[in-house]
């Protein structure tokens, strides 16, 4: 009885990627860091480095555990001195101690729900607060030192009005 091969049907695991391996079509590696997970496309794949195949002729990249993370956080870190930031719906924003903000609000997706999200801490004096005008806030801004604050802001697209509610509570940051 003649044997017909027809190759490999299924993904081999084979670890971190290694120059010296060679790799056969539907083999999976990782990079280095462990964040990405590649399945080679060709047969005897050698010495191409899945993080560096840029045209995708070696290798096609099937999960980046580093950009899931950041896109299912959606959160931004604001480490600079620069208190005034036109926000994007979706990401929430993280600024430190700041003894003013000012915020902008980029143009809601009318087919999208739409949230701005930031939070912030006042110091020993109280910070100055200031978002575009038009929002409809749930209860009077009013800021206090040494707090922390969490904004948050809804775009309603059936009435085309800003909701925003702002949260404090006491913040010591010596401890």
């Amino acid at each position: 009885m003649a044997q017909i091969r027809i190759g490999k049907i299924r993904f081999t695991v084979d670890g971190v990627w290694n120059s010296a391996t060679t790799y056969s079509m539907l083999s999976t590696v990782t990079n280095s860091a462990l964040t990405k997970v590649y399945v080679s496309k060709v047969d005897d794949n050698t010495n191409h480095d899945p993080d560096n195949d840029t045209q995708g002729t070696y290798w096609q990249p099937i999960v980046d555990a580093a950009t899931a993370v950041d896109n299912a956080t959606r959160k931004v870190v604001v480490t600079d001195a620069d208190t005034s930031e036109t926000l994007e719906p979706n990401i929430m924003y993280e600024f430190g101690t700041v003894s003013a903000i000012d915020i902008g609000l980029s143009e809601p997706d009318e087919t999208d729900f739409c949230e701005w999200q930031f939070s912030f801490n006042s110091g020993a004096t109280a910070t100055t607060f200031s978002v575009p005008a038009g929002v409809a806030w749930v209860v009077p801004v009013t800021m206090e030192a040494n707090k922390h604050y969490e904004v948050n802001i809804i775009y309603d697209t059936t009435n085309e009005v800003y909701y925003g509610i702002i949260v404090g509570w006491d913040y010591n940051p010596s401890t």
